[in-house]
C-alpha cells in the first residue's frame, strides 16, 4: 500500500519564499556590513577610500551571499537545528570566502589584485561575523530553539506547555463523602482522610 505526500499549496510556497527572502536578506545585509568595515578601518579620512572598489566589493559580496543561500540553503528556513559551534564555523567560512571572491572580483575590474590587503580584509570580515554570532543568538541553532522570545517567529515551532492541576477537595458531605472537582463520591464511600484531616474513628 503506497502513501502519497500531500503537495504544498500555493500559500505554503509563498510563505516559504517570504521566509527564505527575509533570512537571505538578513545574511546579505550583515555580509555587506562585514565587508565594508575594513575599508573604513584602514582609512583615516573618507577621501582615502577608493569608492569604486568599495562599491564593487560590497555589491559582489551581497550577490555572493544570496547565491550561497540559494545553493547551500538556509538551516533556519529548512527547520534544521545546528550546534552553535557548527553554525559559527559556517558563518565564518562563508563570510571569509565571500569577502575574498568579492575583493578579487572588484580588484580585477578596478585595479590590480592586492592579495595581502584582500586576505586581511576578508579575515577581518570573518572575525566580525564570528563575534556577531557569539554576541547574538544565531537562527537555526540549538540555543535559539531553546531560548525565550522566539515563539511565533516562524523559525522555531512553538511547543505547548501542559500544566497539571492537582485535584482539589471541593465539598465534604455530612456522611464524609468527598466531592473532587465537583464529582460526588460513590454511594457508601467513607474516606479515612478528608481535606487533610486524619479520621481518628476506631
Amino acid at each position: 500500500m503506497s502513501t502519497t505526500t500531500p503537495a504544498a499549496t500555493g500559500t505554503d510556497l509563498e510563505k516559504a519564499s517570504v521566509s527564505w527572502a527575509k533570512a537571505a536578506s538578513i545574511r546579505a545585509g550583515k555580509t555587506a556590513i562585514y565587508v565594508a568595515i575594513p575599508f573604513f578601518a584602514v582609512a583615516t579620512t573618507f577621501g582615502q577610500i577608493n569608492w569604486p572598489t568599495f562599491a564593487g566589493t560590497v555589491i559582489l559580496a551581497v550577490i555572493l551571499s544570496y547565491a550561497t543561500s540559494a545553493i547551500a540553503g538556509l538551516p533556519e528556513v529548512a527547520g534544521k537545528v545546528l550546534p552553535t559551534w557548527l553554525a559559527l564555523a559556517e558563518r565564518f567560512v562563508k563570510t571569509f570566502a565571500q569577502a575574498v571572491v568579492a575583493g578579487i572580483g572588484s580588484a580585477t575590474v578596478f585595479g590590480d589584485v592586492h592579495w595581502a590587503a584582500i586576505l586581511q580584509a576578508s579575515l577581518f570580515a570573518a572575525v566580525a561575523s564570528l563575534l556577531t554570532g557569539l554576541l547574538t543568538n544565531l537562527p537555526g541553532t540549538a540555543d535559539t530553539a531553546l531560548g525565550a522570545g522566539r515563539a511565533g517567529s516562524g523559525l522555531v515551532s512553538d511547543i505547548p506547555v501542559v500544566q497539571t492541576v492537582p485535584a482539589v477537595i471541593t465539598n465534604l458531605t455530612p456522611l464524609g463523602q468527598v466531592e473532587v472537582d465537583g464529582t460526588p463520591a460513590p454511594a457508601g464511600y467513607l474516606p479515612k482522610h478528608a481535606a487533610g484531616e486524619t479520621n481518628t474513628t476506631p
